[in-house]
């Protein structure tokens, strides 16, 4: 049933400067983005298809390009921009061992007509700036950087990385096919983290994608926030599967610089199985108008009810501390908890009634509350009450 409700292209030599996350109580691995012209380019981005797939921490992103030359045969350099990780010590040795290629990216691929293309990785300072110019490009010493950092004094690695290759454009119509993984971020407020750099599609020939499709597909049992930053409610979105959607209230991101109070709402989907989808026509993203998706974390409160009817999927079942205050209907309404986050009818209608005010509960009749087919952290939670 379907409800109304990360990109390649060729940005001009003036590069924009990606999203990046500052704090001290998180780990930024890398920014989802698009593969960017290092030369200019008159080619239009007729249609952009992109889907993004939750799988155990990481982000597999699958983009899909049909780019129109109106002019005559023309091969163009092309790049793909890679914030360094920060807020993560320990991972300065994963980089020094897989250098040149950034640590947190895997299985990086672009296909042309199904070909796939080499590719190689160049270090340059900044991205906002003139990195490539007069067919060279203006590196930095990233591997002495690597082998001098200190992690008690350094908070972050200055340089960025760009992958970087050349695409052949007959005349007419090229379709591109750009595929990898990466790890997401996380912090003490959002859990896992998906920023990703969409601004960039303005630097095509016309400064739009005419036709932009953004798929999701998350994980089970997952509540995923996407803040309203490049769209305003939920008229562009569908979703097939069992979803309910909310709308958050507007918070402070954790992205904004230290200076900016704004606040941003979210859309909220709880998903116990299905996918989630934008579309729109003439897309026109701006910068500082990014994809950014998080999983939610549990705020736990002191009242215990209070807490489940704002249950997120992300750490749940592992931090709620015990406490022997704890009334008898309100140990039953935490041991069931479980069993109603995948949409178990409960025949006890003071229970039930519990889970139907809460935001993420999505009956489902058909399931069966049989303890054995939880996850082992799920069948201790229940036991311990």
């Amino acid at each position: 049933m379907k409800h109304n409700l990360f990109s390649f292209f060729f940005v001009l030599i003036s590069l924009f400067l990606t999203i990046d996350v500052h704090a001290n109580d998180g780990v930024f691995y890398v920014d989802g983005n698009e593969l960017v012209p290092l030369t200019d380019t008159d080619i239009r981005l007729r249609k952009e298809v992109l889907n993004i797939r939750f799988e155990e921490g990481r982000a597999l992103v699958e983009v899909n390009y049909w780019l129109e030359n109106s002019g005559s045969k023309k091969s163009l350099l092309v790049g793909f921009e890679a914030a360094p990780p920060h807020g993560a010590w320990g991972n300065i040795g994963l980089a020094r061992r897989v250098f040149p290629e950034h640590p947190h990216i895997r299985r990086f691929s672009v296909e042309v007509g199904g070909e796939r293309l080499p590719f190689k990785v160049a270090h340059v300072g900044r991205v906002d700036t003139v990195y490539y110019a007069q067919g060279r490009f203006n590196e930095v010493e990233a591997k002495r950087e690597l082998n001098d950092y200190n992690e008690d004094y350094e908070p972050a690695l200055s340089f960025y990385y760009v992958y970087y290759f050349d695409v052949c454009f007959a005349e007419g119509v090229t379709t591109i096919r750009h595929t990898y993984e990466y790890d997401m971020s996380d912090n003490v407020s959002e859990g896992l983290n998906l920023p990703y750099v969409l601004s960039a599609a303005g630097r095509w020939a016309g400064g739009e994608i005419e036709d932009f499709t953004l798929n999701i597909y998350p994980e089970p049992l997952t509540s995923l926030f996407v803040d309203e930053t490049f769209f305003s409610g939920s008229e562009q979105w569908t979703y097939t599967g069992a979803v309910r959607m909310t709308q958050s209230a507007p918070r402070r991101p954790y992205y904004n610089s230290y200076d900016d109070e704004s606040e941003v709402r979210s859309l909220v989907f709880h998903v116990q199985d299905g996918s989630l989808s934008f579309h729109q026509e003439h897309f026109r993203p701006q910068k500082d108008k990014e994809l950014y998706i998080y999983s939610g974390l549990t705020p736990w409160d002191s009242d215990v009810l209070t807490t489940v009817q704002s249950f997120y999927g992300a750490c749940r079942f592992k931090f709620y501390m015990q406490s022997d205050s704890l009334t008898p209907f309100e140990r039953r309404v935490l041991r069931n908890l479980p069993f109603a986050y995948r949409g178990y009818v409960f025949k006890d209608k003071e229970l039930q009634r519990v889970y139907e005010q809460s935001s993420w509960y999505i009956p489902n009749p058909e399931y069966k509350a049989i303890l054995r087919w939880l996850p082992k952290d799920e069948q201790k939670w229940v036991l311990s009450f």
